[in-house]
């Protein structure tokens, strides 16, 4: 049985993350998605609406999809989907958003034949919820597939526990979060230690093409 002030609730709530996001040009084209984990059982969602975009609200945004299908609707929820749902199966997550940015697309391109990019000694480490002042942080990177189904199965055992977030590479950044304000904050603290390293590489004078070592 649907919860309708549950599902009041997670629909306004992604609507501000959301507008937030978008304006910042997280979301370009109709790209990005965010969703709301509405039931554990069944596996029930609230998932941005395939092909919209994100910089303008109107009351088709969202749909809810159960066991991967849309429920009381005949939009097509985001591509993917399947993403959302394998990191709800395996982590206590609440909340998922996914973000194309500069930093977050060529740090997940730079750094893919290490299978991570590393952070260390960054204040921001601290926003993930890793107080150690001496976190030596690894964001897992994953290859991108056309097939998205490939790239959930393959997610259980490339999430680490202690990290909310992956770069798909050449995609950008997911993360997520027990609630949308965690989710929220996990966001933007990975995409600025992203940009951190951007920097890095910069100042580094290494090219993005050169070989990683």
């Amino acid at each position: 049985m649907i919860d309708f002030d549950a599902v009041f609730a997670a629909y306004e709530a992604l609507h501000a993350i959301k507008h937030t996001f978008g304006t910042r040009g997280w979301f370009p084209g109709t790209s990005g998605n965010v969703s709301m984990r509405l039931s554990s059982d069944p596996p029930t969602m609230m998932i941005s609406t395939s092909g919209k975009d994100k910089t303008v609200r109107t009351a088709s945004d969202f749909l809810i999809v159960r066991d991967g299908m849309p429920i009381g609707t005949t939009h097509t929820p985001s591509a993917e989907t399947a993403i959302h749902e394998a990191i709800y199966a395996c982590t206590d997550s609440n909340a998922v958003a996914h973000i194309h940015t500069a930093a977050t697309t060529m740090v997940s391109l730079y750094d893919a034949p290490h299978g991570c990019t590393t952070f260390a000694a960054y204040e921001m480490i601290k926003a993930l919820g890793i107080w150690d002042p001496h976190a030596c942080v690894r964001l897992p990177i994953t290859p991108n597939d056309a097939d998205v189904r490939e790239i959930a199965h393959r997610l259980p055992s490339v999430i680490d526990d202690r990290v909310p977030g992956i770069l798909l590479r050449g995609h950008g950044l997911y993360a997520w979060g027990k609630t949308i304000d965690a989710c929220k904050r996990h966001v933007e603290a990975l995409e600025s230690l992203c940009t951190y390293r951007l920097m890095e590489l910069r100042l580094g004078g290494n090219s993005l093409t050169d070989p990683v070592v």
